[in-house]
């Protein structure tokens, strides 16, 4: 596995209206392989990525000889809609982060 990002977001929690991300499970980026996880909240993501610290998702799926690998999913980034940050691996417009199909943790 080749280096995607400073840290790979494996999983998330969201708020009861699912509007914002609560806590997110990341892993350092170690090349060859993640970290254990840590769990950090939407706050510390967004302030990181203000800092230029790279966030990708990540999934561990099964490959063809059934071994469990890590899949490079989107970038995240943050978007600004009327003074609200939210968390996103797209671009779009919508009041709500999104950072596709992670595991809920």
């Amino acid at each position: 596995m080749n280096k995607w990002a400073d840290y790979l977001i494996t999983g998330v929690r969201y708020n009861s209206d699912e509007t914002f991300i609560a806590l997110l499970e990341i892993r350092k980026d170690l090349g060859d392989k993640p970290d254990k996880p840590e769990n950090y909240t939407r706050e510390r993501i967004i302030d990181a990525i203000e800092k230029n610290i790279t966030f990708v998702t990540s999934v561990l799926r099964k490959n063809d000889k059934n071994e469990d690998v890590w899949r490079k999913g989107a970038d995240v980034s943050i978007i600004e809609i009327d003074n609200t940050k939210y968390l996103r691996s797209d671009r779009n417009l919508t009041k709500n982060d999104n950072l596709g199909s992670l595991p809920i943790i």
